[in-house]
C-alpha cells in the first residue's frame, strides 16, 4: 500500500505541474467578496470553507480551508505567481499562519483519507514562490489528449474564446489539481484555488486573513 501511495503522489505531482488550469477569473477584483489593490496589482478573494470546484463539479476537502484567489496585473505589466506567496492567518495570531499545500498532496489526502502529508501551522511568514521544472507528459495512445501540449502561461490570450467549459468528469483528486492557482508569469487576470491544511473546527475560526507577499511587501485581505 505504501508503494502504491508513493507512486500515486509521484503521478499527481507531475499532473500538478502540468494540469493547474485554475478557475475562470471574474471581470474585476470588485466582483469578489474581498478585494484590494496592491499598488497597480488588483487582488480578489473568496473564502470557500472546505469546498472547491472544477467546471460544473463541486467537491469537499475536509482537511483543508479553501480560498479562491484572483490576481489582476496592470495593463502591460506581468507578475510572477506562486502558491507560496499566499499565507492564511488564523484569528489574528502572528504564529498561527498556514502555508498553502501543493495540489498533489491535497489530491493524495482525498485519495487516501489517512494520508499524513499536511504540514499544518507554519511560524515563518517570509516564504517566497518556488519554481520546479515541469516533466514531459506522455500520451497513452495516438491522439490521446494527454499528449504534450504547449503550456500557456497564466494570463495568456484565451485559447477557448467561445468560453466553453471543459466537459470531462474529473475525480476529486484530479479536480483539486485542475482548479489550483496556476503558477508562473501572469500577464493578465488569473485565478484559482489555494488549499491550507487545517484540522481544527471551523466554528473556532473568529477571523481569517489572506496574506499576499510580493517584492518584500505584504498585502492583507481580511476574509472575515
Amino acid at each position: 500500500m505504501a508503494t502504491q501511495r508513493i507512486g500515486f503522489v509521484a503521478l499527481l505531482w507531475g499532473a500538478a505541474l502540468w494540469g493547474q488550469h485554475g478557475t475562470p477569473a471574474k471581470a474585476s477584483p470588485a466582483e469578489y467578496p474581498v478585494h484590494v489593490m496592491a499598488g497597480d496589482l488588483g487582488l480578489g478573494a473568496e473564502y470557500l470553507v472546505h469546498s472547491f470546484s472544477a467546471g460544473r463539479q463541486t467537491f469537499v476537502a475536509p482537511r483543508y480551508l479553501v480560498v479562491e484567489v484572483a490576481v489582476f496585473p496592470a495593463k502591460g505589466q506581468a507578475v510572477e505567481l506562486g502558491a507560496g506567496q499566499f499565507l492564511l492567518r488564523i484569528n489574528g495570531k502572528p504564529k498561527d499562519v498556514l502555508q498553502s499545500e501543493a495540489p498533489a498532496f491535497v489530491a493524495a489526502s482525498l485519495k487516501y483519507p489517512d494520508w499524513e502529508g499536511s504540514r499544518g501551522l507554519q511560524t515563518e511568514v517570509g516564504l517566497g514562490p518556488v519554481t520546479i521544472g515541469r516533466p514531459p507528459t506522455v500520451g497513452r495512445f495516438p491522439g490521446d489528449s494527454r499528449e504534450p501540449q504547449p503550456r500557456m502561461p497564466p494570463g495568456a490570450p484565451d485559447q477557448n474564446p467561445a468560453g466553453l467549459e471543459r466537459e470531462e468528469n474529473l475525480t476529486a483528486p484530479e479536480a483539486v489539481v485542475d482548479a489550483a492557482l496556476p503558477e508562473g508569469r501572469a500577464t493578465g487576470p488569473v485565478s484559482g484555488h489555494l488549499y491550507f491544511p487545517y484540522r481544527g473546527k471551523v466554528k473556532s475560526l473568529k477571523s481569517l486573513e489572506l496574506i499576499f507577499q510580493l517584492g518584500g511587501k505584504q498585502t492583507v485581505l481580511r476574509l472575515f
